[in-house]
């Protein structure tokens, strides 16, 4: 089964033209990483658990944050926030 596995993990690099030391299993966990931490549904503290990392800093190194998703962040805090309202504070 493992040489199955192989053979269709060397396919699809082929096929991609990746280079032939790009690890498959780490390339994956990396996209769930990268993906999962784009949503804005997990915090990193989370996301550090899915990955059984020892500690959020690991998750750090593989996750990157994309500005997009920085500014949906600042316009859920504008939202959020009574900024700009007559409080009286």
């Amino acid at each position: 089964f493992g040489a199955v596995i192989n053979a269709i993990g060397r396919r699809m690099k082929e096929s991609l033209e990746l280079p032939d030391d790009f690890r498959m299993n780490h390339g994956l966990r990396h996209v769930f990483a990268a993906w999962m931490a784009r949503s804005g549904k997990v915090s990193v503290y989370e996301l550090s658990a899915l990955m059984t990392h020892s500690s959020p800093a690991m998750t750090k190194r593989y996750i990157s944050f994309f500005p997009e998703e920085l500014r949906n962040k600042l316009d859920a805090a504008e939202d959020t926030l009574p900024i700009g309202t007559s409080s009286g504070n």
